[in-house]
């Protein structure tokens, strides 16, 4: 997966997750969700197939730390740099296709981003 920014930016905070029996093609869904001066965010997608993987990149303009908040996810990483910035990945299995949330709170928020991916299961 890559990312694209779509104005400036001048900190960023990520990680890097590694998936297996997923199949090896572009997402079949993606979405994102941004809000500015609340503590969660919480951002849906929605599946095509069953079985399907849901991957996400939850960021803040602030050092703090990030907690899951729906069932299922499973925090992959979490980072707080010194730039004032955080970021927290996380991934959940979804066994029929259709509608899943994925959510989060952070400690100090403020300009919540979060983006969601959706993958297909090998065949």
């Amino acid at each position: 997966m890559s990312v694209t920014y779509s104005g400036n930016v001048n900190r960023r905070s990520g990680g890097a997750i590694s998936l297996l029996n997923v199949a090896q093609q572009a997402p079949e869904a993606v979405t994102a969700n941004s809000n500015s001066g609340l503590a969660s965010i919480s951002t849906n997608i929605t599946t095509l197939t069953d079985g399907a993987w849901v991957v996400d990149v939850v960021g803040c303009g602030n050092m703090g730390s990030f907690t899951t908040t729906t069932s299922g996810m499973v925090e992959r990483y979490g980072e707080e740099n010194t730039t004032s910035v955080s970021s927290a990945g996380s991934t959940k299995p979804v066994a029929s296709a259709g509608s899943t949330t994925m959510s989060w709170d952070h400690s100090n928020a403020n300009r919540l981003t979060h983006s969601l991916a959706a993958f297909a299961p090998a065949p």
